[in-house]
């Protein structure tokens, strides 16, 4: 996989990570199956660690997300997942409220938060999830399909407004997201053009921050992360320090 490392004078055009889910399910066995995945995540973090290659980098707690299936039920089944240095994305907040994502926070140390539609519901939350720099990947189109928010509506009220926006200008480190192919089946470039109909004023600028904050949040290491940021600021025909200051 030459072609994938990262070489700062010839900066990868793509370089893929790997994330293994455990969806969490309404009814069966479904702990058991997390149980594996989580096995099989600490397995191949034990035995593929070179950055300059693909390798799983962590991993998410996904599926439907409410009361019963809050983070906090799975609080031991990740101690081995922290402990061999693996990230935590948690699904929270889509369906549930916020006391959801207050769990995905305190009781997995997620670093990365799916949707977190319902963290306006909670000033301290919200705080608390800026402070620690959680970032929260956010995906127009999957979220319009389960909420239906509405389009093109600049003076809609802000209970029912998309928060995206909302959520940017209040300095969370919120990422662009397509989710799961298979349910929205729409790219980036899909859930950036939705975004802006969703959220009227959001801006070209607020779009580059978006960007940034993706790479603020990416599975990667310092030095990998760097290179990135360089050919950041390289494409927008900027200096480093004003990337940086996005």
């Amino acid at each position: 996989m030459d072609e994938c490392r990262p070489d700062p004078a010839h900066p990868p055009r793509c370089h893929v990570n790997l994330i293994i889910i455990g969806t969490r399910q309404t009814s069966g066995d479904f702990r058991t199956a997390i149980g594996r995945h989580l096995m099989l995540a600490v397995t191949a973090a034990g035995n593929w660690r070179a950055d300059d290659t693909c390798r799983v980098v962590g991993v998410d707690l996904g599926g439907f997300d409410d009361a019963t299936t809050r983070a906090h039920y799975f609080r031991e089944d990740f101690k081995a997942v922290h402990r061999c240095g693996l990230a935590l994305t948690v699904h929270a907040g889509e369906n549930d409220d916020a006391e959801g994502i207050w769990s995905a926070v305190l009781d997995l140390n997620a670093r990365r938060l799916g949707h977190a539609l319902s963290l306006r519901q909670s000033d301290d939350l919200r705080r608390a999830v800026a402070d620690r720099g959680i970032a929260l990947e956010m995906c127009p189109y999957a979220n319009l399909q389960m909420k239906g928010y509405p389009l093109d509506d600049a003076s809609a009220d802000s209970a029912m407004r998309y928060p995206l926006l909302d959520y940017l200008r209040a300095g969370l480190r919120v990422t662009l997201n397509t989710d799961n192919s298979g349910i929205s089946a729409a790219s980036l470039t899909d859930n950036l053009l939705l975004a802006a109909r969703l959220c009227p004023g959001l801006t070209r600028l607020d779009v580059l921050r978006h960007q940034r904050h993706a790479l603020d949040a990416a599975l990667v290491s310092p030095a990998f992360r760097a290179v990135l940021l360089g050919r950041f600021a390289s494409e927008l025909g900027a200096p480093s320090a004003a990337a940086r200051s996005l």
